[in-house]
């Protein structure tokens, strides 16, 4: 009886935290009805599901009509005393609420086995959709990672023909470098060989030129000395002749001119000249004579 008593507070406490219906299976058909309210009453509406039925969703609840129920007709009891129909009472009331109390129970066990199996497809539902998740995020982590191999083999080909580029490049630069150089040098050779060949032809002409400057110097000093000797005969013969007719010209002379003559002929006597003359220079009649200028001569003594 204790036990029977503890296991009712035990129903009665699953019943409090229980939903307000109750999921109850029957059979292998899978139907379940969903009562309105826990109190057991059939004047509330009801909600029915069948798992066979088409689920347009998940925790879809279709609404029906409650179908009513034929009440059996119990037969008649009679009691012996008012005290065995109490007891009696009492027992059909404690039985009708251990049955509710039960049902409530079970009740709450299978809307709780229920949420556990949503819970459970939810679950898996998640862990699907986690899985497909992973899948995707793997399979563009994969094609981001082929993509970024792709584009650094893209890189590497790039750099290697750039590379290819440059090092072509700076071949055909110093290729042409080379080339100019050795045309550079070619023509400043060619350059030079025909400079030292104008310079040897100019060397050359000049030599000539000088040589036959020299020969027309030659020449013409030669001619210039026969001339001068010639010219300095002359005179010499001149100078004779006058000189004769000099001495020839004495002969006339009276003694004293003579003897003047002789000495002015041999600049031994100098002419004053004559300051009456228009041909007399004054322009230096104010200098001292030769003979008259003494070095380091103090010339304020004569002031």
């Amino acid at each position: 009886m204790r036990k029977g008593v503890e296991t009712l507070i035990l129903a009665l406490y699953a019943c409090n935290f229980a939903n307000s219906f109750s999921i109850i299976s029957y059979g292998t058909n899978n139907k379940i009805r969903c009562n309105g309210w826990l109190s057991g009453s059939s004047s509330r509406p009801v909600l029915q599901m069948a798992a066979d039925d088409e689920e347009p969703g998940p925790g879809y609840v279709r609404q029906v009509e409650e179908k009513p129920k034929k009440k059996k007709n119990k037969p008649a009891v009679t009691y012996k005393t008012k005290e065995e129909k109490a007891l009696a009472e009492q027992k059909a009331l404690q039985e009708k609420l251990a049955a509710e109390m039960a049902a409530k129970a079970k009740a709450a066990a299978e809307a709780k086995a229920g949420e556990e199996a949503a819970e459970a497809k939810k679950a898996e539902q998640e862990a699907v959709e986690a899985a497909k998740k992973a899948e995707e995020e793997l399979a563009a982590a994969e094609a981001k990672k082929k993509a970024e191999e792709e584009e650094r083999v893209q890189k590497i080909a790039a750099e290697a023909a750039a590379k290819k580029r440059e090092e072509e490049r700076i071949a055909a630069e110093k290729k042409r470098a080379e080339e100019e150089r050795i045309a550079a040098e070619k023509k400043a050779e060619e350059e030079r060989i025909a400079a030292e060949k104008k310079a040897e032809e100019e060397r050359i002409v000049a030599e000539k030129k000088a040589e036959e400057e020299r020969i027309a110097a030659e020449k013409k000093a030669e001619e210039e000395r026969i001339a001068a000797e010639k010219k300095a005969e002359e005179e010499r013969l001149a100078a004779i002749k006058r000189a004769e007719e000099r001495i020839d010209s004495y002969k006339a002379m009276s003694p004293e001119e003579r003897a003047y003559s002789i000495l002015f002929d041999l600049g031994a006597v100098d002419v004053t000249p004559d300051p009456d003359s228009p041909d007399y220079d004054s322009s230096k009649d104010d200098e001292y004579c030769d003979e008259n200028v003494y070095v380091n001569f103090d010339t304020s003594r004569l002031e």
